[in-house]
């Protein structure tokens, strides 16, 4: 039987667990060995990285860790060898701690610091001239309202002869274009007129000139207007016919303001050459007053100044039209018939140099719809909505193109060229233009001024097309100025404005 020394101590026994635990009391010693992020090592990541929390970094260029963990870099910045730097896009440059479009930047344009004035902006690197909102520079660094100046309305260059509102011309029942001066009537049946004034021609009651419009004297109820070289009418609702200038009442005399002519009643359209003035009367027969050397009052003589006289044999009248010294009218019938001065063959007989006092038939001229007498020539829209024109051609304002044997002067009526669809038209002195059912205007004849409103600059001798314009009614010509109202009232006109 065996017996316990009484030197030896029980065997300790350690639970197999413990063997696992062993590690623990001992630390991490290699990741190998500890599975537990927490006691991850820096032996994981690469010679040029660092460890933030459980993650390898590069400290040189993380903008979350830049140059040390948890050091972040605004939004626009970037890390560069562990700092943050200010990076901007490719169209922008820093200058100090922003960055800035170097070519529209005011205060750094074309190089950091280099600011522009307080009216200028800064456009592709350089500091440029600009207006305050609502106003345009159209020239000379001058800025203007295109809400109200009349002269830009809407944008430079944009003429109105009305008040300009809201960069629109106000709402005109008329305009009567001459080579001195113009008028228009307003919406309210009040007239407006502007330009030379040496006779009192603009109704202002003093003889001083005007730009812009003012208003005529007394003058209300007017439904229509005309203008001669140096006198202006109007006919009123009640038929009645007013005028003022020199010259306005076939007795040489001058008023400044209108007064109304004795004999005419019951008249429904005004029309005014130089120094002559024709009525239409609601019985289709016409009246003609004023200077009449010419022939132009259609009396069958010639008068240095004429009363008050019917157009000799003449009815069924639709349509009188005044040129400078010559007179048009359309009869019911289609026809026309022209009197008076015919040095140029405006009167579209077939001859030219001899003034007739009695209406004489227009040649080659049938079914017209519309007539204009200009300053020496003369053109009618016709059935087929083609026109002619005839008379002076010296700016080519006839429209009939180049032709062999071309002469500054046609006595017989010729097709105007590249013109189709017509419905209204008007002669001026040197140029011509007419309204298309489409609603479109074409213009032909001299362009010194713009007048023509087309594409290309120089004059022509056959119809252009006036630029950018629709919802044409009537158009109205002037001495180097054309102008278009609308189905809406509103009007626009291109070349001069001023006389």
């Amino acid at each position: 039987m065996r017996t316990r020394s009484p030197f030896r101590s029980p065997m300790v026994r350690f639970p197999v667990f413990s063997l696992w635990l062993f590690p623990l009391w001992l630390g991490c010693q290699t990741p190998s060995v500890c599975k537990d992020p927490s006691c991850a090592s820096t032996a994981n990541c690469k010679p040029e990285e660092g460890r933030c929390g459980s993650s390898c970094v590069l400290l040189q260029t993380d903008p979350k860790h830049c140059g040390a963990c948890g050091k972040t870099c605004p939004s626009n910045h970037v890390c560069k060898q562990g700092a943050c730097v200010l990076e901007c896009p490719k169209d922008q440059a820093v200058c100090g701690s922003s960055c800035v479009s170097l070519q529209k930047d005011p205060k750094h344009c074309g190089a950091c610091g280099v600011g522009c004035p307080s009216d200028h902006v800064c456009v592709d690197g350089s500091c440029a001239f600009q207006c305050p909102q609502g106003t345009q520079d159209c020239g000379n660094n001058v800025c203007i309202s295109v809400q109200t100046d009349p002269k830009n309305c809407g944008a430079c260059g944009k003429v109105c002869l009305s008040d300009c509102k809201e960069g629109r011309c106000a709402p005109v029942r008329d305009l009567a274009l001459g080579a001195g001066h113009s008028c228009i009537l307003l919406e309210d049946q009040t007239a407006q007129c502007w330009g030379k004034n040496d006779a009192g021609q603009l109704g202002h009651s003093a003889t001083s000139p005007t730009d812009p419009p003012q208003a005529v004297v007394g003058l209300t109820k007017a439904k229509q207007l005309a203008v001669g070289s140096k006198h202006s009418c109007a006919l009123f609702e009640d038929g009645s016919v007013g005028c003022w200038g020199l010259d306005a009442f076939g007795t040489g005399s001058t008023t400044t303001t209108p007064k109304k002519i004795q004999g005419i009643s019951r008249a429904t359209q005004i029309t005014a050459g130089d120094a002559h003035n024709c009525a239409l009367l609601e019985d289709g027969t016409g009246v003609c007053w004023g200077w009449g050397m010419a022939g132009q009052l259609g009396t069958g003589s010639t008068p240095m100044f004429g009363a008050v006289a019917p157009i000799l044999g003449l009815s069924r009248i639709k349509q009188l039209s005044a040129g400078s010294t010559h007179t048009c009218a359309r009869l019911e019938d289609g026809t026309v018939k022209c009197w008076g001065n015919n040095n140029n063959g405006q009167l579209g007989n077939g001859t030219a140099g001899n003034t007739s006092p009695n209406p004489l038939l227009v040649i080659e001229v049938s079914g017209a719809q519309d007539i204009s007498a200009g300053h020496s020539s003369t053109c009618a829209i016709l059935k087929d909505g083609t026109a002619k024109c005839w008379g002076s051609d010296l700016s080519g304002n006839l429209g009939v193109g180049d032709r062999p044997g071309w002469s500054f002067q046609e006595p017989t009526p010729l097709p105007v060229q590249e013109f189709r669809n017509g419905i209204q038209i008007s002669a001026g002195t040197s140029h011509t233009c007419a309204t298309s059912n489409d609603g479109t205007a074409f213009c032909w004849g001299n362009n010194n001024d713009g007048q023509l409103g087309g594409s290309k600059p120089d004059s022509t001798r056959t119809a252009l097309q006036v630029q950018g314009l629709t919802g044409i009614q009537r158009v109205a010509v002037g001495n180097g100025i054309s102008c278009a109202i609308f189905k809406d009232s509103t009007h626009r006109c291109w070349g001069q404005r001023g006389f």
